[in-house]
């Protein structure tokens, strides 16, 4: 945020806040924020009021939340109104008579208008402007109106040339027989026709398919459909297998392709993040979703208003990569897309948006909608989509996901893009009123099509190519023709405007057609060529394309630009259509790109560096075969422009390879040699030896060394590269997390972001298996997707029983494996059984969180592994060693002897055939103690530097529910938690004060010193609240207590029986389980019956949850609430900074503070956080929490609020602002 340069406007301002908040001058910080000052959402509203009536502005809100300081206000305040800055009086300067301000504002304006329209309003008293323009408009408009001056509303005027056309700067695509773009414009030019019988593996069109129109059935058996349509990435966005199989895999397709599409354009999504990016969508249908509708009863909880629907479309995309831009999803039937794409332009040249996602998805997941559309009599029966032919009868239906990037022409040039092609306008209209409500109107195709081309201001004699619509009907593609004759009835003659259609290629994909044409225009004009129309074998008769009296074709051959170029240096034009049934009609008019040469700057080393990344090894393997096979094609691209679209316009993940090479050819060899390797340190080290640098940055990063190596480093060793071509410390620094300021290897003239293959997602299967009960009728006939033949193999493969070592339970002949190599077997088997995921594939290098496992099931994991080695394991474990390989090795390494289970494949394993067999050993076999210490449940989560904080968690008192908070709170201090007595089976304390003296014991137990910062979660809190006064009584004040969402025990109103039936929907629905949970039953009975009748539930439901694990935290949970509710708060003896983070949708019954400023000696600081009490921990919105965290700790000293008012919290402002400016200033480096 800048500062205010006039002084004046300072002191005004300032002399405001002195008034409004009661403050001198002296005590009054400019540089304080509000909260510190007091200023809460009352106060800030007087403050606004001030500050309209003074400087004449219409100061608002939403305004009010961009600026947190009393400095920050002012410049605000300069940059609205800076006329009434300019003229305001100067505070600190004497007044001279000769140069006396000017009158006020509101004044002059009056006086205006009283000269130019003759309206007198001197006399009326007015305290804003709007006040003076409702007077205007309610009684003074047909009096003013006639005066002003003709045709006032003309279009904005941008400054720069391109401000009002938008360019193409990436995009990918989904499309049947073509997984990419490359291989959507090889079959555009090969004519290749993707439309076959629908296979077996999607549904079974024989039970509804009939030969002729019948009711119930379907005309078509035909589609063009993609493969893997139920495969997806899960882990890569972050989201749990239960969660992705809730997911529409329109949406998941949409959200793959949209990251790609920014991929292509060489843009990383992290630096989107807080940005005006727009997102726009178009879809039609819902299918997965009203399957998931129609068997609720076997769903985990309510998904469909958390996952499935079509309106977070959109909203995904924004939420994931944190996008700040317009969110639509819109359906207008077929038109969808080609209106999100209308919508994202005016968005970009309105200024709304400054970069913009549209596209769209189109799957046909079942054969419901197939029936419906033959008896509209829509679909071909023939499997053909024969647009402008003479036996055109219906469409074919297609599938397809397509995302482009767009960015206003200017600015596109100015940041260097490679633009594929530009929109130079778009048209959007509706036909109006007809015979019917689906009726085809040409005039209405004429008016989108023509003023179309009349607002770019180019006549239809310069257009050289249209993408038709296509009714593929014979008499609504007649009524298409005319439409388009009557607009380019005027063109000189001769044929010179070609019509082409991709629906013989692909069928009608529907609400994605508009999209799909828009990226084959956009490939056209990259590669000068338009392809070749195949819809027609036998011309239409209802149209006359030979007529001499228009200049139409069909584009029935390849056509280069060369041929049709009008004059040297003239751009070739097309236009595309898409109408709908909607109503909606939108014509886009596409432009070729034009630019002048610009050579790229010579490089000083042959060689380049070029690094690659990914989540996991096996992705990064994957993406090093595909960028292989990318170089090996002829002509091969250049390899500066590779290297630079790898180092600037790609992610940097944590799987990283990093390499130099002197051409393509050796650059292909390389990567085919480590697509080909093993993936572990050994091998690692032997490709470091060919040049080939793998690290992973998560590991490095934790190096104590890794801290050393800072920006002027990495700068030096790409330095050296650029000058010498020796690339080996830069290959090494990167490939082991160290950030590279990339942008200074390329100056200016640097060669353009090349379309290098996408991210190779991994393709697992998310689907939920459902019975299709529910109120589905009894002849429903569709069903979900089969699995792949691949994934038929892996599930029939043999399932592995364990056993403890020295057990003489093993059953079959025992496996021989290396003791860690068994253990991770074992941990990758009863991971994929609580996700769902293939253990075969499995990453074992990946930590637990991100396979999908939530705190209860990582509980239940370790809490499995202990009973197969006889060892009582910590989950401190988990914190040091997260990662199932990481965990495998050292359980082997620490206990060899217990680490060596038996372990033998099963064939015909049963349904348990995972667990562990019990045996009757006491573990002395092994030698080993089956007793791991505890370290008096004080749990190290975190390592670093300084003060430590301490986490607590909520009722079910496993710190393991806090481990995302504590990787998120990132601040360099060692981070430990207090796993809560009872979880062991040991006694519960008698009271809250003994729990609070027994953490504290342990911390001095463990040698642990302060000033901590403490952080109680829920009931956590409570227990925080009471150490934090023991500590203070102590003579030991913690340097902070932040509570996390938690009530104040005299303020909770709601029953524990209440509390327990919320938390144990929650509890049921991450299960996967849903149930009706009467709170006045559980009330009815005591406490033990009450979760034996909560375990019976889950058991009812066929839930995978271990019954001792269950009741243990039960208990645990039950205790807490019940010591909570016994404690007597007391007043904190001393001050202490104490900072609250609210849930919203929390306890909104509770008062704003929680009800704590009546025990502490200052208010304490409330900062919103827009989630529920139970996802405040969870993955989604952690980051938010920690960033929330970090707010309230910003200030140096216990909050003192003036005038005894609470602080109010922000939902914005500066802590975010200025962590964007950090982003700005570590960008380069990345």
């Amino acid at each position: 945020m800048s500062v205010a340069v006039n002084a004046d406007v300072l002191g005004q301002v300032r002399r405001i806040v002195q008034d409004t908040i009661k403050i001198s001058a002296e005590r009054l910080d400019l540089d304080a924020e509000f909260v510190e000052l007091g200023i809460d959402s009352i106060i800030a509203m007087e403050l606004m009021e001030g500050l309209s009536r003074h400087f004449a502005i219409n100061f608002t809100p939403a305004q009010f939340l961009n600026v947190a300081t009393v400095r920050e206000l002012a410049a605000y305040i300069e940059g609205l109104a800076p006329a009434a800055a300019a003229a305001a009086p100067a505070v600190e300067a004497p007044r001279v008579a000769e140069t006396a301000a000017p009158a006020d504002p509101l004044r002059a304006l009056l006086d205006s208008v009283k000269q130019r329209h003759a309206i007198d309003l001197t006399g009326r008293r007015f305290d804003t402007l709007d006040q003076i323009v409702d007077e205007m408009v309610e009684h003074h408009l047909d009096h003013w109106l006639p005066r002003l001056p003709e045709h006032t509303a003309q279009p904005a005027a941008h400054s720069a040339a391109g401000a009002d056309e938008v360019a193409i700067v990436g995009l990918s695509c989904r499309f049947p027989d073509a997984p990419d773009a490359a291989a959507f414009w090889d079959n555009l030019i090969a004519g290749r026709n993707s439309i076959r019988e629908i296979p077996a593996e999607r549904w079974d069109w024989r039970a509804i398919y009939a030969e002729r129109p019948a009711p119930g059935k379907s005309i078509s058996k035909w589609g063009a459909l993609i493969e893997d349509a139920d495969r997806f990435d899960a882990a890569f966005f972050g989201l749990s297998a239960q969660e992705a199989r809730l997911i529409d895999p329109q949406e998941r397709l949409l959200l793959q392709e949209a990251y790609r599409a920014l991929q292509d354009a060489g843009v990383d999504p992290a630096r989107l993040a807080g940005s005006a990016t727009g997102v726009f969508v178009g879809y039609e249908y819902a299918e997965y979703e009203q399957y998931l509708r129609r068997n609720m009863e076997h769903l985990p909880g309510l998904v469909c208003s958390s996952s499935s629907p079509s309106y977070y479309l959109a909203n995904r995309l924004s939420y994931l990569f944190d996008l700040r831009g317009p969110s639509e999803s819109v359906n207008v039937n077929c038109a969808s897309s080609a209106l999100a794409i209308h919508r994202a332009c005016r968005s970009l040249i309105d200024g709304e948006s400054e970069l913009a996602l549209a596209g769209a998805a189109c799957l046909h997941l079942f054969g419901d909608d197939y029936v419906t559309a033959s008896q509209y009599g829509l679909l071909s029966p023939d499997g053909r989509c024969a647009v402008f032919d003479d036996g055109a009868n219906g469409f074919t239906r297609g599938e397809g996901v397509g995302v482009v990037v767009l960015k206003r022409l200017d600015r596109a040039r100015a940041d260097g893009d490679r633009i594929y092609a530009t929109i130079k306008t778009s048209r959007l209209r509706n036909r109006g009123r007809g015979a019917s409500l689906s009726e085809v109107k040409f005039d209405a195709i004429a008016d989108a099509v023509g003023g179309c081309y009349a607002q770019a201001g180019l006549s239809p004699a310069q257009i050289d190519y249209v993408e038709l619509n296509g009714y593929a009907k014979k008499w609504a593609d007649s009524f298409e023709f005319e439409g388009l004759r009557q607009v380019f009835a005027a063109a000189p003659a001769g044929k010179t405007c070609a019509l082409g259609s991709l629906k013989g290629n692909i069928g009608h994909l529907e609400p994605a057609n508009g999209v799909a044409g828009l990226i084959k225009l956009a490939l056209s004009m990259h590669h000068r060529a338009f392809p070749p129309t195949i819809t027609r074998q036998r011309p239409s008769s209802f149209i006359d394309l030979d007529d001499a009296a228009h200049p139409l074709y069909l584009a029935e051959r390849r056509i280069g630009f060369d041929e049709i170029r009008r004059a040297p240096g003239t751009p070739v034009r097309a236009g595309l259509s898409s109408f709908a049934d909607s109503g909606v009609n939108v014509h886009l008019l596409v432009e070729e790109y034009l630019e002048s040469a610009v050579p790229a700057a010579a490089s000083v080393a042959a060689a380049q560096l070029l690094v690659l990344s990914a989540r996991d090894g096996e992705r990064l393997r994957a993406a090093a075969d595909e960028l292989a096979a990318f170089l090996e094609r002829e002509p091969a691209p250049a390899l500066d422009a590779v290297a630079r679209t790898l180092q600037c316009g790609r992610e940097a993940m944590r799987h990283r390879l990093a390499f130099a090479a002197a051409d393509t050819a050796q650059a292909a060899a390389l990567l085919r040699r480590f697509a080909s390797s093993e993936d572990h340190a050994a091998a690692w080290a032997g490709l470091q030896r060919e040049g080939l640098y793998r690290g992973d940055a998560a590991d490095d990063r934790a190096h104590p060394l890794s801290g050393l190596i800072g920006a002027d480093m990495a700068a030096l060793a790409l330095q050296q590269g650029r000058t010498d071509g020796n690339w080996s410390a830069a290959a090494q620094l990167w490939a082991h997390g160290v950030a590279m300021p990339w942008q200074r290897l390329w100056p200016d003239a640097a060669p353009r972001t090349l379309s290098l293959p996408g991210y190779a997602f991994a393709r697992e299967r998310h689907w939920m298996d459902l019975p299709e009960t529910g109120v589905a009728s009894a002849d429903e006939v569709a069903s979900a997707p089969a699995p792949t033949p691949a994934v038929a193999a892996i599930a029939s493969a043999p399932r592995w029983r364990f056993a403890r070592a020295g057990s003489e339970g093993a059953a079959g002949e025992v496996a021989t494996a290396a003791p860690a190599d068994k253990l991770e077997r074992f941990l990758r088997q009863e991971i994929a059984t609580r996700t769902g995921a293939d253990a075969e594939r499995l990453d074992a290098g990946a930590d637990l969180i991100a396979l999908g496992l939530d705190s209860m099931a990582i509980a239940e994991l370790i809490a499995g592994l202990g009973d197969l080695l006889g060892l009582a394991l910590p989950p401190s474990l988990l914190f040091r060693y997260p990662q199932p390989r990481q965990l495998a090795l050292h359980l082997a390494e620490l206990h060899p002897h217990a680490a060596d289970v038996a372990m033998w494949a099963d064939d015909a394993a049963p349904a348990a055939a995972n667990e562990p067999i019990a045996d009757d050993s006491d573990g002395e076999a092994t030698g080993e103690t089956r007793t791991i210490d505890h370290a008096a449940r004080l749990v190290p989560m975190r390592a670093g530097e300084g003060a430590p904080w301490l986490l607590l968690p909520g009722a079910d008192g496993s710190v393991l529910s806090l481990r995302l908070l504590a990787q998120a709170l990132d601040d360099g201090r060692p981070v430990f938690g207090f796993d809560a007595a009872g979880l062991d089976g040991a006694a519960l304390p008698s009271n809250l004060e003994q729990a609070a003296a027994d953490n504290l014991a342990a911390l001095r137990a463990a040698g642990l010193r302060g000033p901590y910062r403490l952080l109680g979660y829920s009931n956590g809190g409570v227990l925080g609240f009471e150490m934090t006064r023991q500590l203070a009584g102590q003579g030991e004040p913690p340097e902070a207590l932040v509570l996390l969402d938690s009530v104040c025990p005299p303020q909770r109103t709601r029953s524990e029986a209440q509390l327990t039936a919320a938390t144990f929907a929650h509890l049921l629905a991450g299960l996967g389980g849903r149930a009706a949970i009467d709170a006045d039953a559980l009330a009815a009975m005591d406490e033990a019956a009450r979760g034996e009748h909560l375990y019976a539930l889950i058991a009812a439901q066929g839930l995978q949850l271990s019954r001792d694990y269950f009741m243990a935290t039960y208990r645990v949970a039950a205790a807490s609430e019940r010591l909570c509710r016994a404690y007597t708060v007391p007043a904190l003896p001393a001050e202490v900074r104490v900072g609250l983070v609210r849930a919203l949708q929390g306890y909104p019954e509770a008062p704003a503070d929680y009800g704590w400023n009546a025990h502490l000696p200052a208010p304490l600081r409330r900062i919103d956080v827009d989630c529920d009490h139970y996802t405040a921990i969870e993955a989604g919105a952690v980051e938010a929490v920690a960033d929330a965290v970090r707010r309230c700790l910003q200030a140096a000293a216990p909050a003192k609020a003036p005038r005894g008012r609470a602080v109010a919290a922000r939902s914005g402002g500066p802590a975010k602002r200025r962590q964007r400016g950090d982003d700005a200033l570590a960008a380069e480096a990345d």
